[in-house]
């Protein structure tokens, strides 16, 4: 909904400043139960690409980054194992969800 000035502008000024906006969602955070298994999912079955993981023993948490390409171009998924929580991740971040868009369809990961 246009408010204040944004209502007398052209439609084609609006639609400029997707193109000049240089924000962006960096990446979204998921805690899963099996790190590996997510990830072997999100790479054999979607065609996402390791960008890197993590493992911080000190903190008792490794994380993997998955994406489609690199990360200072493109959106990427954070997934986090942690020991304190292991299997009951799944159960607590119920919530989540992710949506692709492959091969025409959109497909929806619960998380």
């Amino acid at each position: 909904m246009a408010t204040g000035s944004e209502a007398g502008k052209p439609a084609e000024v609006m639609l400029e400043w997707p193109k000049q906006d240089k924000k962006r969602m960096l990446h979204a955070v998921y805690r899963v139960g099996d790190l590996d298994r997510t990830i072997k999912c999100y790479t054999e079955c979607f065609g996402m690409k390791l960008l890197r993981k993590r493992d911080v023993p000190e903190e008792k948490y490794t994380n993997a980054f998955l994406g489609f390409g690199p990360e200072d171009t493109n959106f990427a998924l954070e997934l986090t194992y942690s020991m304190f929580i292991g299997p009951l991740a799944i159960v607590s971040n119920a919530a989540g969800l992710i949506s692709l868009l492959m091969f025409g369809q959109r497909v929806y990961l619960p998380h």
